[in-house]
């Protein structure tokens, strides 16, 4: 994260805040930025909002680090996720069809549905056949996305084209 990301990471501390009832003076809140400025913005977007569903307590950095990482093997659990929220856009599918794009919890999950793989030709494409592709793909682009392994991957078509190009050979 860095300073542009600050309104973000304030809307998400400010959330845990009500939430718990709790209230932290300016120099904690930078202290909490701190901690977790390795990491990008949907990253810790993702430890908020895993804190806010499994914290019975203000949660401290070192929590959400381990929300953001995973408590046991990191790589593993980022896998188990993607799997679960690609079994959960899949569900989505069958529950809303084309005709209503839902929100997602999960930051990263929102963004892939809505920069990766658009609603519609989701919907359009996936079928019993393809359901197996959709997930495998799904589950790269999300590990991708949280690990930030290629930072957040760019949708625009000439840079995708570019990295191609410079991959080959």
């Amino acid at each position: 994260m860095d300073k542009k990301d600050f309104n973000r990471f304030a809307n998400c501390i400010g959330t845990l805040l009500e939430v718990f009832g709790k209230q932290l003076s300016p120099l904690a809140v930078q202290g909490y930025f701190k901690a977790l400025g390795e990491y990008t913005i949907d990253q810790v977007e993702f430890g908020f909002s895993q804190a806010l569903v499994k914290c019975k307590f203000f949660p401290k950095p070192v929590e959400l680090i381990e929300f953001i990482n995973g408590a046991d093997d990191p790589k593993q659990r980022v896998e188990d996720q993607a799997e679960q929220q690609a079994m959960d856009v899949l569900s989505a599918i069958g529950k809303f069809g084309s005709y209503k794009t839902p929100k997602f919890d999960d930051p990263v999950t929102q963004k892939i549905v809505s920069e990766r793989f658009t609603w519609g030709h989701m919907c359009s494409y996936i079928n019993n056949e393809t359901k197996t592709w959709f997930v495998k793909e799904f589950k790269a682009a999300y590990v991708s996305m949280r690990n930030d392994e290629n930072k957040v991957i760019d949708f625009n078509p000439n840079a995708k084209l570019k990295k191609l190009i410079s991959g080959i050979g």
